[in-house]
């Protein structure tokens, strides 16, 4: 099994627009309330939202979906698995 390594890519902060639906650069920086289990982030109207959803609503980021190798050994012990 292949383990992708981290790109090293961030994601920058859409601006904000007259709609009031993404948030200026600066305010990303703040702190994100999160979910400690899940990973979830509260957002400003008190919903919960993946982090995913959170980020891709307020930046230009796309994902992509790996394991990390941590989360790799946990799930797949049994496996002899290739990191690069």
């Amino acid at each position: 099994m292949h383990i992708p390594h981290d790109s090293g890519r961030r994601f920058r902060a859409k601006p904000a627009t007259d709609s009031g639906r993404y948030r200026p650069p600066q305010l990303m920086s703040l702190l994100l309330p999160i979910c400690a289990n899940c990973k979830k982030i509260r957002d400003d109207k008190g919903y919960w939202n993946q982090i995913e959803a959170y980020i891709r609503d307020r930046s230009d980021a796309e994902f992509s979906h790996g394991i990390c190798p941590d989360c790799a050994k946990k799930l797949y012990s049994d496996l002899k698995l290739k990191a690069e």
